[in-house]
């Protein structure tokens, strides 16, 4: 994916997690920056996401990496993170360590460098837990009721506290639900392989009503480098598409994309807990300078079209 923005020609840019799913995406997009730098462990980020030819590869853990990794970057992609509710319930505390004390150390070593540095850190909406909004804003009360929404949330702290004390260059991007080629985790992947071993019969987790808005990763990435690089002032945005669909119907719309007909579905009434019934994002601050070019057709279809290259054929 080519991107057009300008402003990091030149630059040397950091990317924590960046053999993740949205970390690979946004590299392939920066290949006009003077250099790039990715810390991953590989703990969830895959190596074959990546071409290591074009970039320079620390292959550590986001809390030990040398501390004089900052030297000559320009600006800093904190995507290393678990992002996810279930992991973050069975381990609170490695969940914190990954999501709130990197991102702290982070902001310490640019505050202690005397950095001139450009901070990014991707947040969640679910820092706002069960809200009652028909769409979520950024000024949406938070109260998050996942371990995950709350390191999150953390991070965003001490993002903003680094930000007002210090006079650190730093944006917040609160990511709805991203989907797209590279993810193997999430509803979307969890769903294509239940086809791929049985379309005849489909078992999914909820009631089917919870709505989501789901954004695809190339948008996603497009975002970020247009806050990035927007005179705009803001230093918290959502980014989502900025609709939201019942899961049933995004199950329906994988189904018929597969030209799968005769698939009964079956929603087990249950969740993990910090589960939320629904969020859609208000996007009027993004809208300002990015609208999303993919509908959820054309993003489910790159998506399984990467399945089935990456795993096993299931459209009919």
């Amino acid at each position: 994916m080519e991107s057009n923005q300008k402003f990091l020609e030149r630059k040397n840019v950091l990317v924590t997690g960046g053999a993740g799913f949205i970390g690979s995406h946004l590299i392939e997009s920066i290949q006009s920056a003077g250099s790039i730098t990715v810390v991953d462990d590989f703990s969830s980020g895959r190596k074959e996401n990546i071409d290591t030819s074009k970039i320079k590869l620390i292959e550590q853990d986001v809390n030990s990496f040398p501390e004089d990794i900052l030297k000559d970057i320009d600006v800093v992609f904190h995507l290393a993170a678990i992002a996810s509710v279930p992991k973050s319930n069975e381990d609170p505390l490695t969940d914190f360590k990954v999501n709130a004390h990197a991102t702290l150390r982070l902001l310490e070593l640019i505050r202690k460098n005397k950095a001139d540095i450009t901070f990014f850190y991707p947040s969640t909406a679910l820092v706002h837990g069960e809200s009652n909004q028909e769409k979520i804003s950024e000024e949406t009360d938070v109260k998050p009721i996942s371990f995950y929404g709350l390191s999150k949330y953390a991070g965003e702290h001490y993002v903003k506290l680094y930000s007002d004390i210090y006079g650190l260059k730093t944006k917040i991007a609160r990511f709805f639900n991203v989907y797209g080629p590279r993810q193997h985790t999430h509803v979307i992947f969890d769903t294509l392989q239940k086809i791929a071993s049985n379309p005849k019969h489909l078992s999914m987790l909820g009631t089917g009503k919870e709505t989501r808005d789901f954004v695809f990763v190339k948008d996603v990435v497009s975002a970020t480098l247009a806050f990035l690089d927007s005179p705009s002032s803001e230093k918290i945005i959502n980014v989502g598409s900025g609709d939201a669909i019942p899961i049933e119907q995004l199950v329906s719309s994988i189904l018929r994309l597969c030209n799968i007909t005769d698939c009964k579905v079956d929603f087990s009434q249950k969740s993990w807990k910090g589960d939320v019934m629904k969020y859609r994002a208000d996007n009027s601050k993004l809208n300002a300078f990015f609208k999303p070019a993919y509908s959820l057709d054309e993003g489910l279809r790159e998506t399984i079209q990467w399945f089935e290259n990456s795993y096993q054929k299931i459209t009919r």
